[in-house]
């Protein structure tokens, strides 16, 4: 499994399968090889709503967002 942090304040936010991290790979992309973290707002969380995101997946990802109109994550490997 994949764990998910809030890369600013170091909350743990949920876990993600592997399934996940590939997608979120895919849709995101990144910008290094071994790229840990990912920058994202409202408006790409409605895109990967829209490319098919797995419903588990966005809905960690609002609770994530609170009220903030942003979102760092980094993940590890548990």
């Amino acid at each position: 499994m994949i764990k998910l942090y809030n890369k600013k304040t170091g909350a743990f936010l949920g876990k993600i399968t592997e399934a996940h991290l590939r997608y979120l790979r895919d849709q995101l992309g990144e910008e290094a090889t071994g790229n840990q973290d990912y920058h994202l707002n409202r408006d790409a969380l409605d895109l990967l709503m829209l490319a098919g995101a797995d419903a588990n997946l966005v809905e960690l990802f609002r609770k994530a967002f609170g009220d903030s109109e942003e979102l760092e994550i980094r993940w590890s490997r548990d």
